[in-house]
């Protein structure tokens, strides 16, 4: 079964381009320039690795500039291109 909601076309030559302009304000969050709802991981990898979608991160630290991919969020069932949230750390006290 297949609705408009499933599908997402990138033809004729045509290119999607997301611009990481700054590193994300909140690294608790997941910082996404294109989301999907669903499962979308192999059509999105397919469509990057392509070039019909294009990630521009020169305005990222190297660190998180290796770190932009192809994401799903299961809790909120959403695939996304993007950085994914950063854990809060753990506090460990040794006595």
């Amino acid at each position: 079964m297949s609705s408009a909601a499933d599908a997402l076309s990138v033809s004729n030559g045509a290119r999607l381009t997301l611009s990481f302009d700054k590193p994300p304000a909140a690294k608790d969050q997941n910082y996404w320039g294109f989301r999907w709802a669903g499962e979308h991981v192999d059509r999105l990898s397919e469509l990057c690795a392509s070039n019909a979608i294009v990630c521009v991160t020169d305005a990222l630290p190297s660190q998180l500039a290796a770190q932009v991919g192809v994401w799903y969020e299961p809790r909120q069932s959403y695939t996304f291109i993007g950085l994914r949230a950063i854990p809060p750390g753990t506090l460990l006290l040794v006595r």
